[in-house]
């Protein structure tokens, strides 16, 4: 038998109920942070990703545009499919968007979506 003595339990009990409440809270952020921070990683390397692609475009055509976004994509576990991305060329500058629904289940029947719009507009640059 385990006796817990001297600053961890007090007549009362209470420094035990602290201690252990602390370590469940700490542990449901960690597992919400474990289930919540690759979605949001995805979304914003995605970002990063699509502001370059904007960046570059007047050396590339809309399908190359779509197709290097795609592997991207595959490499960060974004769920968009080849017509999702709209690339969109104007006089002096393009503009390359998408959205996609990431869903979340934290607890069996628990379930949450996440909803993601990434736009980019960038000048087209003259070859």
């Amino acid at each position: 038998m385990l006796v817990i003595t001297g600053r961890l339990l007090d007549k009362s009990g209470g420094s035990a109920f602290k201690v252990f409440f602390w370590i469940v809270l700490l542990l449901l952020i960690g597992y919400a942070g474990h289930k919540l921070v690759p979605p949001f990683f995805s979304y914003q390397m995605m970002k990063y990703e699509v502001r370059s692609e904007a960046k570059v475009a007047s050396l590339y055509t809309n399908d190359e545009i779509k197709s290097r976004l795609m592997k991207k994509a595959v490499s960060w576990n974004v769920p968009i499919e080849w017509h999702d991305i709209k690339v969109e060329r104007r006089l002096r500058r393009i503009d390359i968007s998408f959205e996609y629904d990431v869903t979340v289940e934290f607890y069996q029947d628990y379930k949450r979506t996440f909803h993601y719009n990434i736009s980019a507009r960038a000048p087209l640059k003259q070859r």
